[in-house]
């Protein structure tokens, strides 16, 4: 039995291996640590301090398939939950790419340095140099919630919504955050090479069976 396939089914198998993921961005200290009791107000309009957004921005380096984002936020009063989202830019958050509702947060306040994780539902991929936005903005009216700084004194764009829109971009000490995804490998030519004349040498040999069965 001529065995024409393995090579072909070797290669396809290591295109489906899924890549490594790699940190597009984090400031979070060793063991995902962050401050424990300062950090940036994200709140409904009910709750003692009035609506308020929050959102820190990052720029990936390199072109990325996004995997995981964590981050800091505890929980103050009323309702226990926050709406993330992955926002593109336009001098500021613009429209969502994704967004996740994460509820139970961790006491805000507390040691624990707990992280809230979310992964993607479809592919999101990340452009080299393309400023993205983390938005945190309150699911219910009363909830009053809070995105912990970082320790590690990473500052970059962050930026508000009283309610009016979101202000002027700032760089400031940020909420903290990572960023997680599997580089985009673009194929080299040898290997492009090498696929194109095992994908050669399968169709030789499905034309040789074809003529061999119709003899």
């Amino acid at each position: 039995m001529t065995h024409w396939y393995l090579p072909l089914f070797t290669i396809l198998v290591v295109l489906s291996m899924p890549a490594s993921a790699d940190i597009v961005f984090s400031n979070f200290g060793p063991g995902n640590s962050y401050s424990s009791s300062v950090g940036l107000t994200v709140s409904g309009a009910t709750s003692p301090p009035g609506f308020i957004e929050s959102a820190n921005a990052f720029t990936p380096s390199g072109d990325f398939t996004l995997t995981q984002i964590d981050v800091g936020i505890g929980h103050v009063l009323g309702n226990n939950s926050v709406m993330l989202s992955l926002n593109s830019d336009s001098g500021g958050p613009d429209g969502a790419i994704e967004s996740w509702n994460l509820i139970g947060l961790p006491q805000f306040g507390s040691t624990s340095n707990a992280v809230q994780t979310v992964m993607p539902v479809s592919p999101v991929s990340l452009v080299s140099g393309t400023q993205y936005w983390l938005v945190a903005t309150t699911i219910a009216s009363d909830t009053w919630d809070g995105w912990n700084f970082n320790s590690i004194g990473s500052t970059g764009p962050q930026t508000q919504n009283f309610g009016s829109g979101f202000g002027t971009p700032a760089i400031g000490i940020q909420g903290a955050f990572d960023v997680l995804g599997s580089p985009t490998v673009v194929p080299e030519p040898t290997f492009l090479i090498l696929l194109a004349t095992v994908l050669g040498g399968v169709g030789v040999a499905l034309r040789r069976r074809v003529r061999h069965s119709l003899k």
